[in-house]
């Protein structure tokens, strides 16, 4: 019975005998699919099904092959929350700004930044969004064009 493992890099099938090793290299040759299109990435980006649907995993029982159901269980509840951050991620300010998680860091930025700085600057209404989207979606290149003050010191 082959197990899934998971690691920070994506799923591995793990074999308990070297026959099932080839069975498993004969499945992925099979549905013509890759071993390392098991990264993460690859798995949260390219779909939603859920992982005992996506090939090779849903074709292993057509080639004698059992995965273990408690490690495909555990590894398709990672993959539901890595794929929930990833949309989460994904959303635009506009969506953003309903949530309460957008206005509780939208109080804390105004409270940290809405008042005049040591220079006497004050921040506009979209520096202050701006900065409260990226406490909240946490990873965002600000590609702001140049002068609408994304460099503020």
């Amino acid at each position: 019975m082959a197990k899934l493992k998971y690691s920070k890099l994506g799923v591995v099938l793990n074999p308990e005998s070297i026959a099932e090793a080839m069975s498993i290299s004969e499945c992925f040759i099979g549905v013509r699919s890759n071993p390392k299109k098991f990264s993460w990435h690859s798995l949260v980006t390219r779909s939603e099904k859920p992982l005992s649907e996506v090939p090779p995993i849903a074709e292993m029982g057509l080639w004698g092959i059992s995965l273990d159901q408690e490690t495909l269980e555990k590894t398709e509840s990672i993959l539901r929350s890595k794929r929930k951050v990833y949309r989460r991620g994904m959303l635009p300010l506009s969506a953003w700004k309903d949530t309460p998680a957008y206005k509780k860091a939208r109080e804390r930025v105004e409270a940290l930044f809405g008042k005049p700085m040591k220079d006497g600057r004050v921040l506009f209404p979209y520096q202050l969004d701006l900065a409260a989207y990226i406490v909240c979606v946490k990873r965002i290149l600000n590609a702001w064009e140049m002068g609408l003050g994304s460099a503020q010191r």
